[in-house]
């Protein structure tokens, strides 16, 4: 009989260090149980790190997923990728780290920019606000998982590519600064107003600074296209029509609060009292602005500057 004392297996597939796991039977020999019992404990531990690491339980937890992306960029055309991302490796380390990718929409150019987070990414969009020049108004929260990225920072309409800033006035030009320059208009003041789209430009030495609606001329008195040079410049002017006259404080006063003349008589651009219709063709030829947009286009006109009324 042999000597050594009567161990079986507690495993037969178990080894530690490449030696069998032995569990002892209970014939130790002195000294031998608290060996005994710390093998055990050990080859169980060993046992069980196998099976949670999921090395040899087929059944156990799938690998992770990588990072999910971090950010994506929506841009309209202009501008350069190289010089979003020139911008982009200015922010956090983490947006460096989990990446982003800059695309264009799928969807078509939206009008407003937006910066769409998940509530936990709320520092990175802040950043991003900041670095864009946009304000807290273009932060929007969207449920976890609600999009591909974490964070989608989606450029409209209302944004210059080429500048990295919003659009002076929040809207693109009606016409472009390289449009107007081929007119024969890249120096000085000029106000450049699309008449079918009801929309007006302020350019200053060929630098788009402020686009906004107007009214037109209705179908009966059409505001009559042409380029025009201004000839008077009043704040609270008078009006008179139709062998009336109304004085600035008026509430029927119809100039509203400017009167910007042209060399066409009886014609010019204007303020109004009926701030509901700007944006429609009611006007008698004229064109009327909101009194806060033509209050802040008067600030930069003087006498002899440019208008072009075009179709």
């Amino acid at each position: 009989m042999s000597d050594r004392p009567d161990y079986f297996l507690l495993r037969d597939s178990s080894r530690v260090k490449g030696r069998p796991v032995w569990y002892n039977s209970g014939h130790n020999q002195p000294g031998d149980s608290l060996k005994s019992v710390v093998r055990t404990i050990l080859a169980l531990l060993f046992l069980a790190g196998v099976t949670a690491c999921g090395g040899s339980d087929p059944g156990g937890a799938p690998p992770l997923a990588p990072p999910r992306l971090l950010l994506l960029v929506e841009r309209a055309e202009g501008g350069s990728d190289a010089a979003l991302e020139a911008g982009l490796s200015t922010l956090a380390n983490d947006t460096a780290a989990r990446g982003w990718r800059i695309t264009l929409p799928a969807d078509g150019v939206p009008e407003r920019t937006l910066v769409l987070y998940e509530p936990a990414y709320g520092a990175v969009a802040r950043d991003l606000a900041l670095l864009f020049s946009l304000g807290e108004d273009r932060l929007v929260a969207v449920p976890p998982g609600a999009q591909e990225a974490a964070v989608v920072l989606r450029f409209g309409s209302d944004y210059d590519l080429e500048s990295l800033a919003p659009r002076p006035g929040g809207e693109p030009p009606v016409v472009s600064p390289d449009e107007l320059a081929e007119m024969g208009y890249a120096e000085g003041t000029v106000v450049y107003v699309d008449i079918s789209e009801c929309r007006a430009t302020l350019f200053v030495d060929g630098a788009a600074v402020k686009t906004w609606p107007v009214a037109v001329g209705g179908p009966s008195s059409p505001t009559p296209p042409g380029v025009y040079e201004i000839v008077r410049l009043k704040e609270d002017p008078t009006w008179s029509w139709e062998g009336r006259s109304y004085p600035p404080d008026d509430p029927e006063n119809g100039l509203g609060s400017r009167w910007i003349g042209i060399d066409l008589p009886t014609y010019g651009m204007h303020g109004t009292n009926e701030p509901d219709l700007i944006g429609t063709a009611v006007s008698h030829g004229c064109v009327r602005s909101l009194n806060s947009d033509v209050e802040e286009v008067f600030g930069y006109l003087s006498l002899g500057d440019t208008v072009i009324w075009a179709e």
